[in-house]
């Protein structure tokens, strides 16, 4: 990809793990962008398959690092990140199962250019196997209750800040580097959330633009496989929304008056779904996001 000079140079910074299909895919959409001044590199998150061998043969101008052992997305991205702050004015986080609308990165850009003001950029994301459908217009989370709070694209035509983006957005450099790396904690969950929280207290906005889109292939038309997706991570759903209501919650005391009615829900589903092992795995986070200080 032949950078255009008049473009600031963006670096996209895709973590992956065990996921060449998708990668792939991701990576061809980032090459029919009608923004030029892109560099990719992929973080391979010591994936036991041949990731790096094969993005390195179909895009030999992809830069592949490989973790020698598994950091999770914070991790990756952080790694990623160290990367691009050494030659990038901005840097885009994209996951390894996402698709991206060829004038996405150039929408993006055209909002995160305007002022100085503006620290960061999401876009709405779609469902791979239901285009038309939304997953996130933006995602933020209620500092009293702990509900997470899913943003309506009402307004297609402007932009407007945001308390929270998706897991694929653009930040300043500049930024970046008042805000400070993914906090490692969070391992995935909520390092989103945290993320933006932080871009804020830096004095930068955060934008959600709706005519930027992406696809995410995470499932919308088949509920139990969705589901079973969401109940396989148990122990980071119940343990990384208690420490993030601990760092940015307006009341904690709040927030644990309303804590039973997420246990009760997920045990619930987890028995409806017939894996109850993951109620375990659910008390197990729980717990250590209580003790986390």
């Amino acid at each position: 990809m032949k950078g255009n000079m008049k473009e600031p140079k963006v670096t996209i910074v895709i973590p992956t793990w065990n996921r060449k299909k998708d990668l792939i895919e991701g990576i061809r959409s980032v090459e029919k962008s009608t923004y030029k001044n892109v560099e990719i590199v992929v973080i391979d998150d010591a994936s036991p398959d041949s990731t790096k061998e094969t993005i390195e043969k179909m895009f030999p101008k992809v830069k592949v690092i490989k973790n020698k052992k598994n950091l999770g997305t914070t991790g990756s991205r952080n790694v990623g990140m160290k990367y691009a702050m050494k030659n990038s004015d901005y840097i885009m986080f994209q996951e390894d199962d996402v698709v991206l609308d060829k004038k996405a990165i150039e929408i993006l850009m055209n909002v995160l250019t305007r002022n100085d003001t503006i620290g960061a950029v999401s876009p709405t994301m779609f469902y791979y196997d239901n285009p038309k459908r939304v997953q996130y217009a933006h995602i933020s989370t209620n500092l009293w209750t702990g509900i997470n709070e899913f943003g309506d694209p009402r307004d297609w035509e402007k932009p407007y800040p945001t308390p929270g983006c998706t897991g694929d957005f653009i930040i300043k450099t500049a930024a970046a580097k008042k805000v400070g790396f993914f906090d490692d904690l969070y391992r995935m969950y909520y390092e989103d959330s945290d993320y933006s929280a932080r871009i804020w207290k830096a004095g930068f906005e955060l934008y959600y633009v709706p005519k930027a889109k992406i696809w995410h292939k995470v499932p919308s038309l088949d509920i139990k496989k969705s589901t079973n997706r969401w109940l396989s991570h148990s122990y980071y759903t119940a343990r990384n929304k208690i420490i993030f209501m601990k760092k940015y919650g307006k009341s904690f005391l709040v927030f644990c008056l309303f804590y039973p009615i997420y246990m009760v829900f997920y045990i619930y589903m987890a028995l409806r779904y017939r894996r109850p092992r993951e109620i375990i795995n659910y008390f197990r986070g729980a717990i250590a996001g209580f003790r986390y200080h």
